[in-house]
Formats: C-alpha cells, sequence, structure tokens
C-alpha cells in the first residue's frame, strides 16, 4: 500500500485481503475462529495462534483441527501453540510466520482471560494472570510485528477491547479485568503517535460475532449464545437481559460460576447453582418442594398436632391412672390401719402406745392436731371402711398417628435459625452451601413469609451417612474428598476417590484439615477408608460401653448404701 510515512493507509476493500497473512491469537474457537474463517473466505492466510493443542472435553476445537479446516477453504493456516504469558512463545509464532510466510499484514488480538469480579474477591494470582495474558500477552505481540509490518509498509491490528467512556457505571464489579483491557485500548489510541509506519492500530468494542462474518453485531442473545473467546471454557450467564460471558477453569467439571446480574449458576446444567445433589435431580426436588409448599406442609403440621393431641391425652390418662392406683391404695391401707372416732368420725392412725386414745392428740409425742378430744378405746372403735372404687378413668378420643421423621436426629447438624439440634425432617437448602431448618422453623418461616424465593429445600426425613456424624468430638478421621468445597457436603456413600486428607473434628461441627508433618495419612483404597473407620467405631462402642458399666456400677452402689442406711 502506497502513503507517506506516518500518515493511515488507505480504507482497505475486501478483495485486497488476498494474499495476506493475519496472525489471530485465540482462534481455536469462538470469536478468534469466527475470524479465522470469515479472513480464509476472503482468501487471507492465517496463523492459529492458541494455546489448545488436544481436544477438550467440554469446548471441541484445537490448533490442528482449525488449520486443516481453513485449508480446506484453500487457503495456507499455520498452527502454532503460542501461551501468552510467555514471551518466547510470542516471539516463536512470529518467527515462524516470518519463514513460512515472509510478512505479517493483520494481527488481531483475541486471546483473553476473564475475570469479571469485584477487587475483593480478586486474588492476586488472578489479577496476574488477567494482565499477563491480556494486556502483557497483547503487548508483546504487537511489538514484535509492528518492525515488520513496518518494513512492508501496510498493516492492521485490531485489538479485542472496550473504547474508553466517561460513564463507568457499565463496568462495575469488573476492575481487574477492566483494567487489563482498558490498557489495550490505550495502546490502539497511542501507537500513532510513536509510530511512522503506514499501519491502523484498531481497538473493537464488541457485543458478539457471528460465525460467518467479521463485522461488529449489535447485541442479540441468539449471538450472545454462540459467542464464545479467551482461553480456557467459556460459558453465557444465563439471564436473557445480561450479556456477560465468563471464563471457568477448563475441563473441571461442574462449577459455580456468579455473575454481576445473575445468582451463582451452575455451568453444566445453567440453573442456580446447587450443592449435595446432581443437576438431573433439582427440577424433581423443585417439584417435591413445590408440592410441600402447596400441599404437604399443611398436612405434615396436622399430622405433627394431632401427634402431639394425642401424646398430651396419652401422658395425662397415664397421670390420671397413677394417681387412681395412689389413691386405691392408700384407702387400702387406710382401711387396714385406721379407725373412726366415735363422735366426729375423724380417721385416726394408731402411731404408738396403748390402746386408750384422745381424737386429735399424740399423747407421747406431745403433738396435737385438728380433732374433737374424744376419748376412746382403739380395739372397740369402728374400722375404717375404704371408698369404692366407681370413677371411670379417662379415655383418648383422638387415634394416634405417625409422624414421618419424627425422633430422628440429624448429627453435627443444627438449625441456622434457631441454632438447636435438629430433630425431625431436616430441610437442606440446595442453593446454599450450608442452610439448614427444623420442621418449626420452616413452619415458623412460611407463616412470617421469610423464605426466600431463591431457597429450595430438600427434605430429609433420615439422616445422611456423614464421618463426622459417628465420631466423637476431637477426632481425626479420614474424609475421601481431595477437592475444597464450599461447606461439607460431600459424604463416603456418594464420593470414594483416591485423594484423601485427614480432618480434624470441633464441637461445633467443623473441621479443619491438618497440614502439619506427621498427621497426613494417605489411604489407597475405599476399603481402606471402611477399615479405617470400622476401627473408630469399635473404639467408641467399647468406650461407651465401659461409660455404662461405670454408671450402673454407681447407681448399684448407691441403691446398696441407701439400704443398710434404712436397716
Amino acid at each position: 500500500m502506497s502513503g507517506s510515512p506516518g500518515a493511515l493507509s488507505p480504507k482497505l476493500n475486501i478483495a485486497d485481503l488476498k494474499g495476506k497473512v493475519a496472525i489471530i491469537s485465540g482462534a481455536t474457537r469462538g470469536i478468534g475462529k469466527a475470524c479465522a474463517v470469515a479472513l480464509a473466505k476472503q482468501g487471507c492466510n492465517i496463523v492459529v495462534a492458541a494455546k489448545t493443542t488436544t481436544p477438550q472435553p467440554t469446548l471441541p476445537g484445537t490448533i490442528y483441527s482449525v488449520a486443516e479446516e481453513l485449508e480446506q477453504m484453500g487457503v495456507q493456516a499455520l498452527p502454532v501453540k503460542v501461551d501468552m504469558r510467555s514471551l518466547d512463545d510470542v516471539k516463536e509464532c512470529v518467527r515462524q510466520t516470518v519463514n513460512k510466510f515472509g510478512r505479517i499484514d493483520i494481527l488481531i488480538n483475541n486471546a483473553s482471560a476473564l475475570w469479571w469480579q469485584r477487587i475483593e474477591d480478586t486474588p492476586m494470582n488472578k489479577y496476574d494472570l488477567i494482565t499477563q495474558i491480556n494486556t502483557r500477552g497483547s503487548f508483546a505481540l504487537t511489538h514484535l510485528c509492528l518492525p515488520i509490518m513496518a518494513k512492508n509498509g501496510f498493516g492492521r491490528v485490531i485489538c479485542m477491547s472496550p473504547p474508553i467512556q466517561t460513564d463507568f457505571r457499565a463496568y462495575k464489579g469488573f476492575t481487574a479485568y477492566n483494567i487489563s483491557k482498558f490498557g489495550m485500548t490505550m495502546a490502539s489510541k497511542k501507537v500513532h503517535a510513536i509510530t511512522s509506519c503506514n499501519f491502523e492500530y484498531r481497538s473493537v468494542c464488541y457485543q458478539a460475532w457471528s460465525e460467518d462474518s467479521v463485522t461488529v453485531l449489535s447485541f442479540r442473545e441468539e449471538l450472545l449464545l454462540k459467542a464464545v473467546f479467551g482461553l480456557g471454557d467459556v460459558v453465557h450467564c444465563p439471564n436473557p437481559c445480561c450479556r456477560s460471558i465468563l471464563s471457568v477453569e477448563p475441563g473441571s467439571g461442574r462449577q459455580r460460576v456468579e455473575c454481576c446480574n445473575w445468582p451463582a449458576w451452575c455451568t453444566q446444567c445453567r440453573q442456580p447453582y446447587h450443592y449435595a445433589v446432581d443437576c438431573q435431580d433439582v427440577q424433581a426436588l423443585r417439584d417435591q418442594w413445590l408440592q410441600w409448599v402447596s400441599h404437604g406442609r399443611a398436612v405434615y403440621n396436622e399430622t405433627r398436632a394431632q401427634h402431639a393431641e394425642f401424646e398430651r391425652q396419652k401422658q395425662a390418662l397415664e397421670e390420671a391412672a397413677a394417681r387412681h392406683v395412689e389413691l386405691k391404695h392408700d384407702e387400702e391401707w387406710k382401711q387396714a390401719n385406721c379407725r373412726e372416732c366415735p363422735r366426729c368420725r375423724r380417721v385416726v392412725q394408731k402411731i404408738d402406745g396403748c390402746n386408750s386414745m384422745v381424737c386429735g392428740e399424740d399423747t407421747h409425742g406431745g403433738n396435737r392436731q385438728q380433732g374433737c378430744g374424744h376419748r376412746f378405746q382403739w380395739d372397740k372403735a369402728r374400722a375404717y371402711q375404704a371408698a369404692p372404687d366407681s370413677r371411670p378413668l379417662p379415655r383418648l378420643d383422638v387415634q394416634d398417628v405417625k409422624v414421618r421423621g419424627a425422633g430422628i436426629r440429624h448429627p453435627f447438624c443444627r438449625c441456622s435459625r434457631c441454632r438447636q439440634d435438629i430433630v425431625g425432617p431436616r430441610f437442606r437448602c440446595i442453593h446454599c452451601p450450608d442452610y439448614n431448618l427444623c420442621a418449626s422453623c420452616d413452619s415458623d418461616a412460611a407463616v412470617a413469609q421469610d423464605h426466600p424465593a431463591s431457597h429450595v429445600f430438600q427434605i430429609l426425613f433420615q439422616p445422611e451417612y456423614d464421618l463426622r456424624a459417628h465420631l466423637p468430638v476431637g477426632s481425626r478421621i479420614v474424609i475421601a474428598d481431595g477437592s475444597e468445597r464450599q461447606g461439607f457436603e460431600a459424604t463416603v456413600q456418594h464420593e470414594i476417590c483416591q485423594d484423601v486428607f485427614l480432618v480434624e473434628v470441633f464441637s461445633d461441627g467443623t473441621f479443619q484439615q491438618l497440614h502439619r508433618s506427621g498427621l497426613q495419612l494417605k489411604l489407597d483404597s475405599a476399603q481402606a477408608i471402611e477399615r479405617h473407620i470400622q476401627e473408630q467405631l469399635q473404639a467408641q462402642a467399647s468406650f461407651q460401653l465401659r461409660k455404662e458399666e461405670r454408671r450402673l456400677q454407681a447407681i448399684r452402689e448407691m441403691r446398696q448404701g441407701a439400704t443398710c442406711s434404712l436397716q
């Protein structure tokens, strides 16, 4: 292209792309691949620069597969493995391009790392990763390509970064990412002030790219769902009103992703993130919860109230029966051991002494009680007649009903509202890492309309098999889960793996991984884990047995001592 030094080259026509050489970073998928396909259709030779050399489970496409696809379109393609964090990789990419094609005409800085979080939620290693790939990597690639473009007298540099705006409300919460992207934009704004070659350096603000065009398009949902860019796996916010595209660690399975415009959600099922349950079970649990809210809770509370009334009447009946037996025995004893005063018919008990009695007076003890003072002979007085047993016992007017889960204890699990140990059904929110309610607090929250709409509870009528539930406080136990999780939801029956570590259980049910030397325990099989658990359980059972024997021995000694004192 002609033009005086320092001046912009004339507008590039589509026909002028034939035979040009373009380096595209991050070209294995999404926007980078769309750019490569669009340029290849115009006859442009492509350098596929990315770090993906082997197919990933969730996202297909490598530098070799993309290069093969481009070559089928009749152009030359050069796959080059490039990690934008490595200056040596960037230099090698430029060197191979010059050796094969002898020139560089177009550079598209597309490779990016995403991290859309606030400053307080951004660790320094994430910040370093973002700046190394986005700002430093793009700067290094541009720095090495500029002299070659200047030598050829032609160049186009496109930087995938947003424009500088005075209203930063749209970028709220994306501080680290924006710093890196705005650095790329500033380079695009100032590159003409420091170069004298005949090329253009452009910063492109994009929302989505189609697969057959490199034209910057306005935001449309169907295009946003196709747009995938950056290094690593990329997911899209499920909120139809949000255009966030978030990066996740590649090949890590189900992950928890947060967007500023949407609650935390699952990368596999694209539903609000769920703990301790599989993706395929979420809908069924949601339906069960809706059934509980609309009908099940009322039936359960009615059943529990009927059972409580039955227990109340049963206790009252037992107390009345015990009182009835007590009164009956008292009447029988008075009939055998008491007389009636001939004058006032007062019941008189002979405590000690001769047969000469005074009503209301204990002659030997000097104790005077209420009585008429009549003197009579004990053996000539009328014997006490026991009252007839004619009172009917009360009857139960309600039937007993079985309350599901009643009396079931969930060890090391406390209600998040009342902070009491959960007895009975346990309500565990599948969207919160550690939020549990007892049946009473669930009903109270429903009455007070204090249940957030985001809560979906899994109703557990049986305690889970949790290792902490079987070992005493302070025990060191093996957990068959080597991953870091929010809260402790992994159980042995669901997840047995080779990575095991040692944890210490505290009184509040929390645990801490022990890293000090000598405390790490490695077990290589599920059988070894189960064997270790059985040994711990046997030791605990033996301890409880000895404790119970000591308690019974103490009771026997106490009773024996009381008998001796009475004798």
